[in-house]
């Protein structure tokens, strides 16, 4: 067939295909003619002449033709075994005849055994020996024998009748068998011719989808079958190769998967690494293993993965590596069923091998990846994926000159791998992968697309290093990742996937270490953290639970922070980062959930009234307590004893401190969405902090000063009270002056005669008190000199004994140094003249000023006996002369005294009759001053209580007011 030939011709030769008998010159001639690689138009018109569904036709043939020889073949032999059982029928049932025949010969003659064996067959008509005559038997034997032979010839006769017809049946199959395999023969070159047709046509890409539309892709799985010629199971899978590339042909993968494709795919993959039909085969499906229904069948095909695993780890080198890894890292995409075959079946080592290609193979690009399929949603293959030590050979990719393309995906295989194995977070971290993340985080790149997911993924690894390892936040600390970090949380936008994993960070940063805390608390990052939180806190965003979380990290870890977090964001916000905090140092108060809870409760509705207030810009600004403060204060009204005032006061005082916090958290939350970023926000916050915290002092004041005034007229009230009882008694006294005056007098003089002679009983004790000190002294002084007397004397008896003693000792040593040996005369010596020595040192002390502690004795003994007659006891003389004088003038006025005393009492005699009537009214005047004391006093103890001293309904309308919250 020319190359070129003109489209009557084409049209000629695809109407051949029509039919059977040209199939395979047609489709040979179509494979001539689209052979030239380079020859695009001549594919295009091949398509367009309508060749691809007969082509499509002739293949279904073939697959057809398999089926109907196999047919056949099973039909050859199933009638080959028919055959075989007429045959041995046949042979058993001449047996029978001539055994039959032989019987009948000599039926005249039986024996015993043939009676026994008559006797045997048993039924309606059982053979009685005792019954016939010999001449009887005779006949009846005769007579058995006749049907047996009849029914022996007549088998036999069907039995050849049946060995004629399975030898013709047989035989039959035998030329049909040859038949299908020769028309089989003939498709199968057909078939090699066509496929070779298609795949010259695939060559270009829009004549894939339609070699698929056709249907060809069903009957080429089916010849994916090593027992046909190689040529067509290779070109088969050529043919696949070819119609599985590019992404536009995803169905071609969805009918191979249906054609039963992959089982077929894997068997060729068993040949190994070492046979080219596997390395198309695992290019095939390496194509179309991203589906996931090719992913379950690859999965339960008996084998694949092993023979996958000799690929990866083939020693020689080939595109079919590279064939190989794309396969598994498909494979294991978003199925965890195959992470873990991979896994098991010793797939991850040979894989992790291929990234010491360095970063210019195209293999290490696919590593990568894979690490990140393997990685996600599974953290069984970490260890295996870390022990096979593709890691530092990871690290080095990032941001690598050589392929600066590889960074990314090097970056989100790290952060992948550093979220949970702490032998990968160890391997990663002396790897050096810190500094290099921390390269890639920079603020200024958040406009550009691909830099910004650099870093969003570059601080997502960043934060699963330090999560949960002291060692990792430690190098971070050290690193001064966090002053990046924070650079990033002030300029990046809230509610972003970025602001995510920056406050992911800040909680992972700070998760159990109180160190790292301090450092995120000292780093001023707070308020950007809070900042987060307030815009997405209305809709409940992830990033504004992350930044919670992150709060909870810090406060549970560093009281300060709590302290921080409270007085600037509100108590309210404090306890919410608590309860979704880690467990830490800090907790909640007990009872302090339930009642945030009841709290949320009952001022939801109140709270959503001053939000749409605040975003309608109210002028007003402000929230009223409605129908709390009316309920509350409705149970206030009415006479009840303090203790349960305070008590329903204390709970309008709660709830008005609890509904502060949440303007402050309100105020704080608009605050927040009014400001561009973090950065922004933070110095707007500490500002509005500061003022919020003086209007507070303010208030303060402003209530003391108010309590202080309430204080003071009750003070007044009191000493009115107290003027105008005072102001009754003169009046009273004024009426009964004379009987008042009398029964003065009298007291006065009863008194006063008592006085003075108290007072002068008082003078005279002091005055013999007096004396008493003064002996007391002197006999002090005197014990004192007789006791350093005595030690004087105990002193000088202890030197004098000593003295004794030694001058004993030195005696005895003269005494035994006549007549010693010359070698004990010099030790002898030596002791003399040291007992000598100490008896002269001891009499010395015996002389006058001869030892420190007689000196100091005797001294003491003589300031002792001066002490008697010095100045202390002068002085104390003195005093004795003053007192007698003081006693003796007391003296003479007690008895002045009582001699007015008796008059006085003779007076006050005469008055008794007149002083009943005027004490009767004094005590009328009495009753009434302790009416007024005991108002003042309950109203003292209302101030006392923190309560008004005004009356209830004032009570009321004073707890309304201190409840109203105004912004």
């Amino acid at each position: 067939m020319p190359a070129v030939c003109t489209a009557a011709e084409l049209l000629t030769l695809v109407a051949k295909l029509k039919i059977e008998d040209s199939y395979a010159k047609a489709a040979e001639a179509l494979a001539t003619l689209t052979e030239d690689k380079n020859d695009e138009a001549i594919r295009r018109r091949v398509a367009d002449a309508d060749a691809t569904p007969k082509l499509c036709k002739v293949l279904e043939a073939f697959v057809e033709g398999i089926k109907l020889h196999a047919d056949a073949l099973r039909e050859k032999e199933a009638k080959e075994a028919r055959y075989d059982q007429a045959r041995t029928f046949l042979k058993n049932a001449t047996d029978a005849f001539d055994d039959a025949e032989e019987k009948k010969a000599k039926a005249g003659d039986f024996t015993e055994a043939d009676e026994e064996a008559e006797k045997k067959k048993g039924g309606s008509s059982s053979y009685n020996p005792l019954e016939l005559a010999k001449e009887k038997k005779e006949e009846y034997f005769k007579a058995q024998r006749q049907k047996e032979f009849d029914s022996a010839q007549e088998a036999k006769t069907e039995a050849e009748r049946l060995e004629k017809k399975a030898l013709k049946e047989r035989d039959n199959s035998i030329e049909h068998e040859e038949a299908m395999l020769n028309r089989r023969i003939y498709l199968e070159m057909a078939a090699a011719s066509t496929l070779q047709v298609l795949i010259n046509i695939s060559r270009s890409k829009p004549n894939r989808l339609l070699i698929d539309q056709c249907g060809c892709v069903a009957p080429a799985c089916r010849m994916l079958d090593m027992s046909l010629k190689r040529e067509v199971f290779e070109r088969s899978v050529m043919l696949l190769i070819n119609c599985s590339t590019g992404p536009e042909l995803l169905p071609v993968h969805q009918h191979i998967l249906e054609a039963g494709g992959v089982p077929r795919l894997v068997e060729m993959l068993k040949l190994g690494p070492g046979q080219a039909t596997a390395h198309r085969a695992i290019q095939v499906l390496s194509l179309i293993s991203l589906n996931d229904g090719v992913k379950d069948a690859f999965r339960d095909t008996e084998g694949a993965f092993e023979a996958l695993a000799a690929m990866l780890g083939a020693e020689q080198d080939g595109l079919y590596v590279k064939h190989a890894a794309l396969c598994g890292n498909h494979l294991c995409e978003m199925n965890v069923p195959n992470k873990l075959a991979f896994m098991e079946h010793g797939c991850i080592p040979p894989m992790m091998a291929l990234i010491k290609r360095g970063p210019t193979s195209p293999l290490t690009d696919i590593v990568v990846h894979t690490i990140t399929s393997l990685a996600v949603g599974n953290e069984l293959c970490d260890p295996v994926i870390t022990n096979s030590g593709p890691l530092p050979y990871l690290v080095d990719l990032i941001a690598n000159d050589l392929n600066p393309k590889l960074t990314l995906p090097a970056v989100t295989a790290v952060m992948h791998m550093a979220r949970e194995d702490a032998d990968a977070k160890q391997i990663l971290s002396i790897a050096g992968v810190i500094p290099k993340l921390k390269a890639l985080v920079n603020k200024d790149t958040l406009e550009e697309k691909q830099a910004a997911k650099v870093t969003e993924k570059a601080i997502s690894g960043l934060s699963n290093l330090a999560n949960n390892s002291v060692a990792c936040q430690s190098a971070l600390a050290q690193e001064g990742v966090l002053e990046v970090i924070k650079g990033m949380m002030e300029v990046v936008p809230p509610n972003t996937k970025m602001a995510q994993v920056c406050l992911a960070f800040a909680a992972n940063f700070a998760l159990k270490n109180p160190d790292t805390a301090l450092a995120v608390k000292e780093a001023d990052m707070l308020p950007l953290i809070a900042y987060h939180h307030l815009n997405g806190r209305a809709l409940g965003t992830k990033e504004s639970r992350a930044a919670l979380i992150a709060l909870g990290s810090v406060v549970n870890e560093i009281q300060e922070s709590a302290d921080f977090v409270g007085g600037m964001f509100s108590q309210i916000l404090l306890h919410e980062c608590l309860e979704g905090a880690p467990d830490g140092s800090i907790s909640i108060p007990e009872g302090l959930k339930d009642e945030m809870t009841m709290f949320r409760k009952e001022l939801g509705a109140e709270l959503e009234k001053m939000r749409a207030k605040f975003r309608g810009k109210s002028s007003k600004m402000g929230l009223e307590l409605d129908s709390a403060a009316a309920n509350m204060m409705a149970r206030v009204t009415g006479r009840k004893s303090i203790k349960t005032e305070v008590k329903e006061m204390e709970k309008a005082k709660r709830l008005a401190a609890q509904l502060a916090e949440a303007q402050a958290l309100e105020e704080m939350t608009l605050l927040a969405g009014a400001s561009i970023n973090a950065g922004d926000f933070a110095p707007l916050a500490r500002k509005a902090h500061d003022a919020r915290k003086a209007r507070v002092a303010k208030a303060a004041r402003d209530a003391a000063m108010a309590v202080k005034a309430e204080e003071e007229a009750v003070e007044r009230e009191e000493a009115e009270e107290h003027a105008a009882k005072e102001k009754e008694v003169l009046e009273a006294e004024e009426a009964r002056e004379e009987l008042r005056k009398a029964q003065a007098d009298a007291a006065k003089s009863k008194a006063a005669a008592l006085k003075e002679v108290s007072e002068a009983k008082a003078a005279k004790k002091d005055w013999e008190a007096a004396q008493k000190a003064v002996a007391a002294k002197r006999d002090h002084f005197e014990r004192e000199r007789l006791k350093a007397e005595k030690s004087i004397r105990d002193t000088r008896a202890k030197y004098t004994m000593e003295s004794a003693a030694l001058r004993k000792e030195v005696a005895a040593l003269e005494t035994a140094l006549v007549g010693a040996t010359p070698e004990a005369k010099d030790a002898i010596e030596a002791k003399w003249a040291a007992s000598k020595d100490a008896a002269l040192a001891v009499e010395r002390k015996l002389l006058p000023d001869g030892d420190d502690d007689i000196k100091m004795y005797e001294l003491q003994a003589a300031e002792f006996e001066a002490a008697k007659g010095g100045e202390i006891v002068a002085s104390l003389e003195a005093v004795v002369a003053e007192k007698k004088a003081i006693y003796e003038k007391e003296q003479r006025e007690a008895d002045q005294a009582e001699s007015v005393k008796t008059a006085a009492l003779d007076q006050e005699q005469v008055a008794k009759l007149s002083a009943k009537k005027e004490i009767k009214e004094a005590r009328v005047a009495e009753l009434q001053a302790s009416r007024s004391v005991k108002r003042i006093t309950e109203k003292k103890a209302r101030l006392a209580a923190g309560l008004s001293a005004d009356s209830m309904l004032s009570e009321r309308d004073k707890a309304q007011s201190a409840c109203c919250v105004v912004m």
